[in-house]
C-alpha cells in the first residue's frame, strides 16, 4: 500500500525520453589464399598465394541528446525505520542503502513529473514506505525527505536555494521532523538568544533565510512559553553555504539536530542540558 508524502510539487514539464542509438558496422571478411602452382615433371611444386587482409570494423553511432535535467538528493529521517533505497518511477534505483540520518549527494534525473519511492532495501519499488509525486523543473535542485516512524512514515520535498549564495552569510532552511513532538517554536539559544520561527507543526519547514556564519546553539520550545524545552549541541554554519537543518528523534525517541550541507555532508548534534 502506497503512503504519499505531504508536499507535492506541481508538474510543469513533461518527463523527457532519453534516446541512445548505436549502430555498429560488421567486421570485414578476410581474403582467400592463392592456389599453389602445379609441379613440373621432376620439378619443384609452386608456392601458395598470400592470404587477403581482413576489412576494418564500422564505427558505432553517437548517443542521442540528454533532455532537460533536475538534481535530487535524499535524506532518511525515519527514526525507527529500516535501511531505505530511493527509486524513481518504480524502476530506477537512484540512491541505495540509506540508514537513519544518512543523506545522499545530488543526482541528475530527467525533469518533469516523477514518482519517488523510499523502499526498504531488498523490497519492491511498488510497495514503498513513502511515496512522493513531484513535478521537477529543468535545472531545479531538490531534497526529498522521509520522516516519521516505521508505522506512520511520511515524506516532504522542497527546492534547495543554492544559487547566488551570500559570500559572508549562510543560508538555511529549518524543518520540524521530530516524530512524537507537537507544534514547536524554533529558538536560537546562542550566541544571541532569539526566536527564529513560531508555531511549526510536525512535517513543516520554513522558507530559506540567511544568517551570519558562526557557531550556533539551537533549541525547541514545545509549550509556547518562550523557554527552550530541548537544547542541542553547537553546530557551525559556514559562509556561502546552503544548509537544511532538521529537528528529529531517533529510534529511542531522543532528540537530535541533523544538519545537511549543500555538499551532501550530514552531521548530527545531540541534545544537551538546558541553559539556566
Amino acid at each position: 500500500m502506497r503512503r504519499y508524502g505531504w508536499l507535492l510539487l506541481a508538474a510543469l514539464l513533461s518527463a523527457p525520453t532519453l534516446a541512445c542509438d548505436t549502430e555498429d558496422a560488421a567486421d570485414g571478411t578476410g581474403g582467400t589464399g592463392g592456389t599453389g602452382g602445379a609441379g613440373g615433371t621432376g620439378g619443384v611444386g609452386g608456392t601458395g598465394g598470400t592470404g587477403g587482409t581482413g576489412g576494418t570494423g564500422g564505427t558505432g553511432g553517437t548517443g542521442g541528446a540528454v533532455g532537460p535535467q533536475a538534481r535530487i538528493r535524499a535524506i532518511h529521517l525515519v527514526g525507527d525505520g529500516p535501511v531505505l533505497d530511493l527509486y524513481t518511477n518504480d524502476v530506477t534505483l537512484l540512491v541505495p542503502g540509506l540508514a537513519f540520518g544518512d543523506g545522499s549527494p545530488y543526482e541528475f534525473v530527467p525533469a518533469g513529473a516523477t514518482t519517488f519511492a523510499f523502499v526498504e532495501t531488498g523490497g519492491s519499488a511498488t510497495e514503498p514506505l513513502v511515496d512522493l509525486q513531484l513535478g521537477l523543473l529543468e535545472e531545479g535542485v531538490y531534497t526529498v525527505v522521509a520522516v516519521g516512524s516505521a508505522l506512520s512514515a511520511g515524506g516532504a520535498a522542497f527546492p534547495d536555494q543554492v544559487e547566488e549564495l551570500p559570500t559572508e552569510r549562510a543560508r538555511l532552511r529549518l524543518m520540524h521532523a521530530a516524530d512524537g513532538v507537537g507544534e514547536v517554536d524554533i529558538l536560537k539559544l546562542a550566541p544571541t538568544p532569539s526566536t527564529l520561527v513560531n508555531d511549526v507543526s510536525f512535517g513543516s519547514f520554513t522558507e530559506p533565510f540567511e544568517i551570519e556564519a558562526a557557531s550556533y546553539e539551537f533549541g525547541l520550545d514545545t509549550d509556547d512559553d518562550g523557554v527552550a524545552d530541548i537544547a542541542y549541541a553547537p553546530v557551525s554554519l559556514e559562509a556561502a553555504t546552503y544548509y537544511n537543518v532538521y529537528a528529529v528523534t531517533d529510534e529511542t525517541g531522543s532528540p537530535l539536530l541533523v544538519v545537511q550541507a549543500e555538499d551532501g555532508v550530514v552531521e548530527a548534534a545531540g541534545s544537551v542540558a538546558l541553559p539556566d
